[in-house]
């Protein structure tokens, strides 16, 4: 019997803000997280060592990279991407810290 891989869950307010982010075309950036928060960064790999910074001021950890970034290479994240679930219709999907895919679970919020 295969191992089954736990799902993440995430609060319905940042699916709904990477689904946005990701399909306005703006979709690059990172998640921080600060107990049960979640903040939404955009940028590209150059923003990172900046964000670093604002992201200790705030006492967040990074928790996931969305779209074409590629920083902290050093730091295994999750990430979110769009796919498509069937013809014409999208979706958020989800990496573990390895680049397997994950099952992703939404909490109503």
């Amino acid at each position: 019997m295969p191992e089954l891989r736990q799902s993440l869950k995430i609060p319905r307010t940042l699916a709904q803000n990477l689904l946005s982010a990701l399909q306005t075309g703006a979709g690059n950036g990172w998640v921080s997280k600060n107990l049960d928060e979640y903040f939404l960064y955009l940028g590209t790999d150059r923003d990172w060592s900046a964000l670093v910074q604002t992201m200790q001021k705030q006492q967040e950890t990074p928790f996931a990279r969305f779209g074409g970034v590629t920083e902290p290479k050093e730091i295994a994240l999750w990430y979110f991407r769009m796919a498509e679930a069937e013809k014409g219709v999208l979706t958020l999907a989800v990496e573990d810290q390895d680049g397997a895919p994950r099952e992703l679970a939404i909490d109503g919020d």
